[in-house]
């Protein structure tokens, strides 16, 4: 009867470990979009002007010296559908792109917004210099017709920004192919740039462990605590299962967070709340019975602190949690017949803490969450698990020799 138990928390052990392997693949491509397409603002001249910046590569390829395709928008367009027009044809030419929104949506030299184009055009692309470490030998732009005298007189006051330009009729039908042309033809600048080197990238050797960065990393953490669960959640409902899960205090658990800048991460975690194995003897009657209580949650992690050693942090997550409970009345030696029931209600999940990163790569951490789940038929004399849960953890820095770090200019 015990070997039957064990077969069924093992059936559900396999069920959970699945879906945190679909989860974790899931967040990892929504961090990757996050990092690949971004939007800054910047003020030329007293006015906020916006462009949105994107790159097509992923966290293993090399980052720098490569080309700066600038694509502006058609009139009556705007930055964002000429991206997502963009961004899917790409992939075979590893580039920086930038596709910056014109004034009231127009690109014209038939207005005083001249000027302010020109002068913005130049300024992002310094930027997207310092910032992303493009080749300034090969910053390229293609603009409709609409824009073609901005782009000339771009290129009259600044003859040795642009190494080529293109102008096409329909967005939709040409861009495609005339950005595809462009990075195959690797056309250069008249004036010869020097690439960024590694000593120009390399980050200053950090001389305290304040100075090591959350940037794109990678940390696991085990934790251990107790969870208080509230009385409220008590039916005190008799079922075939003989437990009483509201005795489940102990939790551990594992955590896996990925920052995509230095104060936000993603997070997914899986924990074991444990339950007491039930054993008791009456007479000739003996109740056994056994539970698996699996919270699962995934959220986002801010932290309120940069730069020190200390990490405060507030977080918000939600998921499900996965309930089991089995047992039997055994009489007399007979093999009696197993009752069991499970339940997984979604649940959600508010905490704050604080991380010491006492090494480059270790994490000393402590949290205190409230964990609350929805309402589910009585089962093991609860109807939800309800309660603050506080936690120790230990946690790993992968990559931390790595030399990630967040642009140093946005705007």
């Amino acid at each position: 009867m015990n070997n039957s138990i064990t077969h069924r928390f093992c059936l559900y052990r396999t069920c959970i470990i699945r879906h945190i392997v679909v989860l974790t693949a899931v967040l990892t491509v929504a961090s990757h979009a996050l990092r690949a397409q971004q939007t800054f603002i910047k003020k030329i001249n007293g006015q906020n002007r916006s462009y949105l910046y994107y790159t097509n590569i992923n966290d293993q390829q090399e980052t720098t010296n490569l080309p700066l395709v600038i694509v502006l928008h058609q009139n009556g367009s705007d930055a964002n559908e000429t991206y997502l027009l963009a961004q899917k044809q790409l992939s075979k030419y590893p580039c920086n792109m930038l596709f910056p929104a014109g004034l009231r949506g127009q690109w014209s030299c038939a207005d005083d917004a001249v000027e302010n184009d020109i002068e913005f055009l130049n300024t992002i692309i310094a930027d997207t210099y310092q910032d992303f470490q493009h080749d300034r030998n090969r910053v390229y732009i293609v603009s409709d017709t609409g824009g073609y005298c901005l782009v000339e007189n771009l290129k009259i006051k600044y003859p040795d920004l642009i190494a080529e330009s293109r102008s096409v009729v329909s967005m939709s039908q040409e861009l495609s192919q005339n950005l595809k042309e462009m990075l195959a033809a690797k056309t250069k600048t008249s004036k010869k740039y020097n690439l960024w080197v590694a000593d120009d990238l390399a980050e200053p050797t950090p001389d305290s462990v304040m100075q090591y960065s959350f940037y794109k990393r990678w940390v696991i953490d085990f934790s251990a605590g107790g969870l208080y669960m509230f009385g409220s959640v008590k039916t005190n409902i008799k079922d075939g299962t003989n437990m009483d899960l509201s005795d489940a205090h102990s939790i551990k658990a594992f955590t896996l967070t990925k920052w995509f800048s230095n104060s936000t991460a993603w997070f997914v975690g899986v924990g074991n709340l444990s339950v007491p194995r039930k054993n008791e003897s009456a007479g000739e009657t003996t109740k056994v019975g056994g539970g698996l209580i699996v919270p699962i949650s995934l959220g986002l992690k801010h932290e309120l602190l940069s730069g020190s050693v200390i990490h405060p942090y507030v977080m918000a997550g939600g998921g499900l949690i996965w309930i089991f409970a089995a047992g039997a009345k055994v009489k007399g030696g007979n093999m009696p017949n197993l009752n069991s029931d499970y339940r997984h209600p979604l649940q959600m999940t508010l905490g704050s803490g604080i991380d010491f990163r006492i090494m480059k790569r270790l994490v000393l951490g402590t949290n205190l969450r409230y964990i609350q789940s929805a309402k589910f038929a009585s089962l093991g004399k609860i109807d939800a698990i309800s309660g603050l849960n506080f936690n120790f953890s230990l946690g790993y820095v992968f990559n931390a020799n790595s030399s990630k770090r967040p642009p140093s200019h946005k705007h």
